[in-house]
């Protein structure tokens, strides 16, 4: 009697390690399908933070180059290292008023802007610095 009460039991137990192996399997899919997108999206979040390391060190490059040569604004262009490295970046110089009697005669303001598309449902991810020079002397 003994006999037929183990396999029994026996019988009852085999389908319970392949109920708990799908389960297990469900569980594992459903951990990676949440853990995927926020991995992906942390690489693109050191992608951008590099961008704006990078971009910043070009632009202060860029303005020790004006500060310490008269460049004019449309000879000012982005380094070959960078613009290999982000071939959709560009760069836009802009003059900025000057409204103050102080320094309107000597002093000339430039914003250097680096601008690179992230997503085409995103805005333009954008780093920018102010750059003031001596203003040339007008030519007789």
């Amino acid at each position: 009697m003994k006999n037929t009460h183990t396999k029994h039991r026996t019988l009852h137990r085999r389908g319970s390690l392949l109920t708990e192996g799908i389960v297990a399997c469900i569980i594992l899919g459903v951990a990676i399908s949440m853990l995927v997108p926020g991995l992906a999206a942390i690489g693109k979040q050191r992608q951008s933070i590099r961008f704006d390391t990078l971009a910043m060190i070009e632009l202060n490059n860029i303005a020790d180059e004006i500060r310490q040569q008269n460049t004019q604004s449309a000879d000012i262009r982005i380094s070959k290292w960078f613009g290999h490295r982000y071939s959709d970046a560009n760069l836009t110089v802009d003059l900025l008023p000057n409204d103050q009697a102080e320094t309107k005669d000597f002093l000339e303001g430039l914003r250097l802007t680096i601008r690179r598309p992230l997503v085409k449902s995103m805005p333009d991810q954008t780093v920018s610095v102010v750059v003031w020079r001596a203003k040339e002397e007008p030519a007789p």
